[in-house]
């Protein structure tokens, strides 16, 4: 019975040695099973059953010691600013800047402010501010007329948000070409008015009217700050009616301004009648009326 036994187990054992060899070994290597030499170029495919499956270099690259190739990686892509977060940062430099720029120059130049808005409502308070700087070249109430371009160009910046309209994919380049372009506006108004002074015998009456041009800029300027910061921070149902009602106060006060100039300039308008309607033509309506066919064409785009 013993000897039964012993045969039985020996033939299990047996069994049991010849299946393990025949199996699959986990721990051996792909091409080691298929051939003895190593592959000759490319990876060998991997068993993906297999954990312990193991890539091998290609012989070149074994030879040299160059590193195995590495997976792609995909190129970056530059993720735009987003345009809520460029506006927020807008609105808070816009507040800032007007903030400080009316407190630097009011501080400073306050008198100068007062006697600007007298002149802006009183011909002759106006005559008599004009004879107190005559001459003196550049005098204070120019840097306080810098508050109208800034101020106007915020203006037309929110102004463009509010209708939808577009000028630049980015805010803060939209914002600079508004207020560069108003700054520009102005030079140039200011550069054909020297030249008509140098031209015609009128530099006397053209000096008044560029005075004139400051004044009103700067009563314009100050009134555009509160409004700036409402159409940054108000609500947005209180921006249509404010844009609109500062567009008709900005009518108002340009045919106000214009009726002051034609009082200066009254003695030409009979004698250089063509020569007056031009300079109307030419420097006091087309920049407007190019300015509003401007505005039209983008918003039908």
């Amino acid at each position: 019975m013993k000897q039964i036994l012993l045969l039985a187990l020996g033939w299990v054992v047996w069994v049991g040695g010849a299946s393990a060899q025949t199996a699959m070994n986990p721990f051996d290597l792909r091409y080691r099973m298929e051939s003895d030499s190593f592959p000759e170029s490319g990876f060998p495919s991997a068993d993906l059953n297999n954990p312990f499956e193991l890539r091998v270099w290609p012989k070149e690259q074994a030879a040299t010691g160059a590193a195995a190739p590495s997976r792609p990686t995909p190129a970056k892509v530059r993720i735009p600013a987003n345009p809520q977060a460029q506006l927020g940062q807008i609105r808070l430099t816009v507040t800032l800047l007007i903030l400080l720029l009316l407190t630097f120059l009011i501080t400073l130049f306050r008198g100068i402010l007062f006697k600007a808005f007298a002149g802006f409502f009183n011909d002759n308070l106006f005559f008599q501010f004009f004879r107190e700087y005559e001459g003196r070249g550049v005098h204070p109430s120019w840097f306080l007329y810098l508050l109208y371009p800034i101020n106007a160009g915020m203006f037309a910046f929110f102004a463009l948000r509010h209708f939808g309209l577009q000028i630049h994919s980015s805010l803060w380049i939209e914002l600079g070409i508004c207020m560069g372009g108003t700054l520009a506006a102005l030079f140039l108004k200011h550069l054909v008015l020297g030249l008509v002074a140098s031209v015609f015998p009128v530099a006397k009456e053209v000096d008044r009217y560029q005075f004139l041009m400051q004044v009103f800029g700067i009563a314009l300027g100050v009134f555009l700050a509160p409004v700036n910061i409402l159409l940054a921070y108000g609500p947005d149902t209180l921006h249509k009616g404010l844009i609109l009602g500062t567009f008709s106060v900005f009518a108002l006060v340009y045919a106000f301004r214009s009726l002051r100039g034609l009082l200066i300039a009254n003695k030409f308008l009979i004698a250089h009648r063509f020569h007056f309607l031009l300079y109307i033509c030419t420097v006091e309506l087309s920049p407007v009326l190019i300015f509003i066919k401007l505005v039209f064409d983008q918003r039908q785009i």
